[in-house]
């Protein structure tokens, strides 16, 4: 027998003579047929090995949490290592492809803020809420929505309605539009007040103009309307907050 009848083999599944190394020792079909083979059984039964191995969990967590642990203990620094060099390898990945999609990227995101009003809106009220903190030397420990009380799509649409109520006509676009305080942030004195002030029931949107006008200014004139800003829901919750602290 000749030295390359003994290096090579042929897969009975696809017919094809390949190396050795393509097959699995005492197997007669190669490596790449039987990963097809394996992918499309996944594919087929993928409900019932999700079950199986449910249960297979199910029947041995103290074992599996136990193996885990110890795995992780043995192997601490390979771990370690690995993760970081996928982190390198993903920041290097992104960086690169930033690099390459800048202009496609920036386009596409000058689109949507454009086009979408709650794309725009979410930005300007993210900004909105961490300006007010930043302005006071904090950092705002809590996610936007959660400040707001509501959902930024609700948000929106309430601050809708109050446009509508101040100018009589439907807001349109965001453009020459600023998310005004109401009670004006300048008041808080503490953090808790800043998020409290950061509630929807204080926000409304006002024309770029008016907002310049009011700013933090306690009376002030929309349309030829005037308004007077009330200054109780501030010293309630300032009260409030007080008789929890004595």
């Amino acid at each position: 027998m000749s030295t390359e009848n003994k290096t090579t083999r042929t897969c009975k599944k696809c017919g094809e003579t390949k190396s050795e190394e393509d097959f699995t020792v005492k197997q007669n079909t190669c490596k790449s047929c039987k990963n097809k083979y394996a992918a499309k059984y996944r594919d087929r039964k993928k409900e019932k090995i999700a079950a199986d191995s449910k249960r297979r969990y199910a029947g041995h967590k103290e074992e599996v949490a136990a193996h885990n642990k110890r795995y992780y203990v043995d192997h601490k620094e390979i771990i370690k290592a690995v993760r970081m060099r996928r982190k390198e390898q993903k920041a290097a990945y992104d960086k690169a492809y930033d690099a390459k999609n800048n202009k496609k990227k920036s386009a596409r995101v000058r689109r949507r803020y454009n086009t979408n009003n709650l794309i725009r809106f979410k930005s300007i009220a993210r900004c909105a809420v961490q300006g007010a903190f930043r302005r006071k030397g904090w950092r705002k420990s809590s996610k936007t929505q959660k400040l707001l009380g509501v959902s930024i799509e609700e948000a929106l649409i309430i601050l809708k309605e109050r446009f509508l109520n101040l100018y009589g006509e439907e807001l349109q676009s965001f453009e020459w539009v600023h998310l005004d305080h109401i009670l004006p942030i300048s008041l808080g004195e503490s953090e808790d007040e800043i998020a409290y002030l950061s509630g929807i029931w204080n926000f409304q949107l006002l024309m770029a103009k008016d907002n310049g006008h009011k700013s933090d200014n306690l009376e002030y004139t929309i349309n030829g309307k005037e308004y007077k800003v009330d200054l109780t829901p501030l010293l309630e919750f300032r009260a409030t907050r007080l008789r929890r602290e004595a």
